[in-house]
């Protein structure tokens, strides 16, 4: 019976703390009609101001969303050179695009 009530009781107590610590997850999905000008992205990160920096195909290829507008980076590379395929950002928040 001891043994029945000491697993009763930690049954509950691990499926009462898993709900009451268990988080939800908010994810947005953006595509062109959000006006991120490319439906192919090849890599996203995120810098310390909360930006999501994103890698897209084609010619706007590297873009910043705040949260409210989107913008287009100007890598000052000529045109055909300024294709990235990944993107990071380092302990001192510079932003790596390569």
């Amino acid at each position: 019976m001891y043994r029945k009530h000491l697993a009763l009781s930690a049954l509950f107590f691990f499926v009462f703390v898993s709900a009451v610590c268990a988080q939800e997850y908010y994810a947005r999905h953006y595509s062109v009609y959000d006006g991120l000008p490319s439906p192919e992205v090849y890599d996203v990160t995120q810098d310390s101001l909360g930006r999501i920096w994103f890698v897209t195909r084609g010619r706007l290829s590297l873009i910043t969303y705040d949260g409210f507008k989107w913008r287009k980076i100007d890598t000052g590379l000529p045109r055909g050179h300024g294709i990235f395929n990944c993107i990071s950002t380092d302990k001192r928040g510079n932003i790596w695009a390569l």
